[in-house]
């Protein structure tokens, strides 16, 4: 599981996992995955050919963000309310410095 985490998602979000055996048949069980609420987000999904996805959970679905819902939340993570107007050099330093130090994710494409 952390090599899937670290190979799909960044940042890496904080999880615990715990294997349930199945008393019934002990050769059955699942998996039992809990991943803790993140400061750290947005996080990016890498999918197939490439693509870049944003989830976010929604009651007991999860939804992809939307460009202007992924430029908001990058605002958040990084301490700046300024709308899309105001020109911040140093919050668009640090989304892009973020990015790039993020070797899963440099190479990929958003979708929404």
């Amino acid at each position: 599981m952390d090599t899937v985490l670290a190979a799909r998602v960044c940042p890496r979000p904080l999880t615990q996992a715990r294997v349930v055996a199945d008393p019934d048949d002990r050769g059955r069980g699942f998996l039992l995955i809990a991943v803790a609420a993140s400061v750290s987000g947005p996080h990016a999904v890498a999918g197939a050919g490439g693509t870049l996805t944003y989830p976010r959970r929604s009651g007991p679905t999860t939804v992809n963000l939307s460009e202007e819902e992924v430029a908001q939340a990058y605002r958040r993570r990084f301490g700046s309310a300024a709308g899309p107007s105001r020109r911040d050099a140093g919050g668009a330093s640090a989304m892009l410095c973020a990015w790039s130090t993020c070797p899963e994710c440099r190479d990929r494409r958003w979708t929404g």
